[in-house]
């Protein structure tokens, strides 16, 4: 199904379960969940376990609300649902801090949430749900110790014990389905180019790569050692090396599902000797083992056997 989003403008006192593409959920009915007429939703406090509750189509699917500041006080008693069947999958804030909560026990805090925050869940079958505030992600949360019958509802609802009548709880509603998670590697291909060299440091540039999605950042290692994740700058140097050693340096490339690119693009090379400095070689002259015509060795940082000066 395409997205669906409510609002909620309207008359006060309209119930949710009546605007389009709204269903009643399971329980008791007593409690009104409502329009306050301000471009939020409430409930009157009577009754419990009301719900109300939109069918994504898919079990793979998120929602996301605009929270409203009552959302954030002790006991306002009206939850997000992202996924409705037993155990039901809810946040809630009857503590004053939002949480995730598993039929009614708390499994995990949602920190700085405030008032006019942009509250995103996104829940796959294969248990995994993510929560994001205003686009970014904060948690990642494993279900798998929680497993339960597939269902697409998601929805507000009253949990089963009564609360004050609260406005401003929620200022609008959106649901839909999940695009199916990218499993495509990047392509990198090329060569790694070696840009500079010194008695200690190796400067490389990987070449760009490409991806179904799109290239979100390159890593880089020496040695086999640990990646340094460099975003979208292909260049970087590697310093604190040992002079006249031989190093490994090799790049990939990931996309924003962290997939990433094999095999690794790779190039040898090695930190110059330790030596004088070009800048105190004023003239080498006659021949020389090698340079039997007694040509200039090339000018570098630091002069190494083998290296022609200009």
């Amino acid at each position: 199904m395409a997205d669906f989003f409510d609002d909620f403008n309207g008359t006060a006192g309209q119930l949710v379960v009546d605007r389009p593409g709204w269903t009643r959920g399971s329980g008791y009915y007593e409690s009104v969940i409502a329009l306050d007429g301000a471009g939020g939703v409430g409930y009157n406090g009577t009754g419990d376990s009301k719900k109300a509750l939109v069918d994504t189509g898919s079990p793979d699917h998120f929602v996301e609300v605009e929270v409203g500041a009552n959302f954030l006080q002790p006991g306002s008693n009206l939850n997000l649902i992202f996924d409705s069947l037993s155990p039901e999958y809810v946040i809630s804030c009857e503590s004053g801090t939002p949480s995730f909560t598993v039929n009614g026990t708390s499994f995990a805090n949602i920190p700085s949430l405030v008032a006019g925050d942009i509250l995103r869940v996104e829940y796959r079958n294969s248990l995994s749900t993510k929560i994001f505030i205003n686009g970014v992600l904060r948690q990642t949360i494993d279900l798998t110790p929680y497993p339960r019958a597939t269902n697409n509802s998601v929805g507000i609802g009253v949990p089963y014990y009564s609360g004050p009548a609260r406005t401003d709880v929620f200022r609008s509603f959106k649901a839909g389905v999940l695009a199916a998670p990218d499993t495509e590697k990047p392509v990198h291909t090329g060569t790694v180019t070696v840009d500079a060299r010194s008695a200690s440091s190796i400067t490389t540039t990987c070449p760009i790569a490409t991806d179904n999605v799109g290239v979100t950042n390159y890593d880089v290692r020496i040695n086999g050692g640990a990646w340094t994740a460099k975003g979208v700058n292909r260049t970087h140097t590697h310093g604190s090396l040992s002079a006249g050693t031989s190093y490994t340096i090799e790049w990939t490339a990931r996309d924003e599902a962290n997939n990433r690119s094999t095999p690794p693009l790779s190039v040898s090379a090695s930190t110059y000797a330790a030596g004088a400095m070009a800048s105190t070689i004023l003239l080498l002259t006659g021949p020389q083992d090698g340079n039997p015509a007694g040509m200039l060795y090339a000018l570098a940082g630091t002069v190494q056997a083998g290296d022609w000066l200009s």
